[in-house]
């Protein structure tokens, strides 16, 4: 009888430990991944081949570290600090893209590597 009471505690006792060994998430420095925001053209918008976007990136990141694609396809960009300590990107879609969608595809390197991006339609 006495071993189904201690049972219980014995039990207890084994998660709490597991538990200590892990430590807490909030103990832990979390990674800040670089944020883009502010579109332009916004998502699924009509564009013609060669026009320009644009798009804020967050200051957490290197600015040098920032690469933009079109549908697989590297273009550059130019990248101006803003007052804010964002980052204001600009580029234009290559001209030899037309009458299909594309995707603007972002990333960049902060502590942590960050991505996004957004779907245009090029016409033709």
């Amino acid at each position: 009888m006495k071993l189904f009471s201690v049972l219980p505690l014995l039990m207890l006792t084994m998660v709490t430990s597991q538990t200590w060994a892990y430590g807490s998430s909030s103990s832990q420095k979390a990674c800040q991944k670089p944020g883009f925001s502010d579109f332009d053209p916004a998502d699924k918008a009509e564009v013609s081949p060669g026009a320009s976007f644009s798009f804020l990136a967050s200051g957490v990141l290197d600015p040098s570290s920032i690469s933009v694609t079109v549908k697989g396809q590297p273009v550059e960009v130019a990248v101006k600090e803003l007052p804010s300590k964002r980052y204001a990107v600009t580029g234009n879609l290559p001209e030899a893209l037309k009458g299909d969608y594309a995707r603007i595809a972002i990333s960049a390197q902060g502590k942590c590597k960050g991505s996004d991006g957004w779907l245009v339609k090029i016409t033709e």
